[in-house]
């Protein structure tokens, strides 16, 4: 009777612990990440580029929320919200920005982004044509990978690459902003709002 007893608690405190696991993870409801709050704590820049990939301004700051602004869902004809603005509102303490349109490309620090360490010279808009630039970049500069298995292109609404990212780990999940995506990459966040993306394995570059 005592053993029964002692495994009854023992199976209710799991259940416990389970609970408040999820509760504080973002990415329950079938992998669609609420970002309230999500970068609680953490230093992350934030990046907006017009239609050819160029950068129009950038922010950077602890504890970057972005949500969307619920006042500009659109309504069904039984005044039930459709959850689909497209309008965000990205804060940094008190401090307020409304965005819409263009891309834009919130990075935590500490990802490896190849782009910026590659030499001034090299032009990511300015490769010939016949020439797969990111399989050129992967065998030039590999030492830039820092030895990372996957490799993340961002690519402005025209198709201009304005960023490449590199990791090990690399999770992608929908938001709960619309026309966004949100990437986890070896522990580090980086939200992808209008823009194009590819996700490979580095495998696939070598040739």
């Amino acid at each position: 009777m005592t053993r029964r007893i002692f495994r009854t608690i023992a199976m209710a405190i799991g259940a416990v612990v389970l609970a408040v696991t999820l509760a504080g993870c973002p990415f329950v409801d079938s992998k669609v990440a609420n970002l309230k709050g999500l970068m609680q704590g953490r230093s992350a820049t934030v990046t907006t580029y017009n239609v050819f990939g160029q950068k129009l301004d950038r922010i950077h700051g602890v504890s970057v929320d972005i949500q969307r602004e619920k006042a500009f869902d659109s309504k069904n004809e039984d005044g039930s919200t459709n959850k689909d603005s497209s309008v965000v509102s990205v804060s940094v303490g008190a401090n307020v920005m409304t965005h819409v349109g263009s891309t834009l490309l919130m990075a935590e620090d500490g990802l490896v982004d190849v782009s910026a360490a590659l030499p001034k010279t090299v032009d990511l808009n300015n490769f010939d044509h016949g020439t797969p630039f990111l399989n050129y970049l992967r065998q030039t500069y590999s030492n830039y990978w820092q030895g990372k298995a996957r490799t993340i292109v961002v690519r402005s609404q025209n198709g201009s690459p304005i960023a490449i990212y590199a990791g090990n780990k690399v999770e992608y999940f929908a938001t709960n902003v619309p026309k966004s995506t949100l990437l986890l990459i070896d522990d580090k966040y980086l939200l992808i709002y209008r823009s194009e993306y590819t996700i490979y394995d580095n495998a696939l570059l070598r040739s």
